[in-house]
């Protein structure tokens, strides 16, 4: 089973090492630089805040534990796997092991927990829809952008996209579990 996801890692790089333009490069660039842990953790900071603000202490709890244990997880999975990054990346990160990724681990644990917090609140389906392909595109964006600068192996991304995903919907089931709206 190894060597099936060593030989998927390995074929995706190569096809992303091939086929990745000039153009979705600078996207890619642009896509991994906005969607950092540090930028979605001030972000979440700023929507913590506000839902403080309102007294929306559900909502809020559940962006803190959704965003607060992927950031942990991660850097917990990186320091016990310490996976090295693909050789051919197309720029070099210092000394920060590959699995998962956390940038999409982040992605899917941002997007996720805003779905929980804000489709309740949409009352047009078709809005409510619209919300939800735009989420999950930017999930898919963010990942696809770390296999196209090759900073990432797929599975690392793969992995990253189910931490983030799982922790979201836990973080969200234990805020209406033990918090009242």
């Amino acid at each position: 089973m190894l060597s099936l996801f060593s030989t998927i890692d390995v074929w995706v790089n190569s096809f992303m090492s091939i086929h990745a333009s000039p153009f979705l490069q600078g996207v890619a660039t642009w896509t991994s630089t906005i969607a950092d842990a540090e930028v979605l953790i001030a972000v979440s900071g700023v929507l913590i805040a506000y839902a403080l603000f309102r007294r929306k202490l559900r909502e809020a709890v559940m962006i803190t534990l959704a965003i607060g244990s992927t950031a942990v997880l991660v850097l917990a999975f990186k320091d016990f796997f310490m996976r090295a990054r693909p050789d051919n990346a197309l720029y070099v990160i210092v000394s920060d092991p590959s699995f998962p990724s956390g940038h999409a681990s982040m992605a899917a644990a941002f997007f996720v927990i805003l779905m929980f917090v804000c489709v309740p609140k949409i009352h047009s389906s078709v809005r409510r829809g619209g919300y939800i392909v735009l989420s999950l595109f930017l999930i898919i964006l963010v990942g696809m952008s770390r296999l196209i600068l090759n900073v990432h192996w797929a599975t690392d991304v793969l992995a990253g996209w189910a931490l983030g995903t799982a922790l979201a919907f836990f973080s969200a089931w234990t805020a209406r579990k033990f918090l009242s709206k």
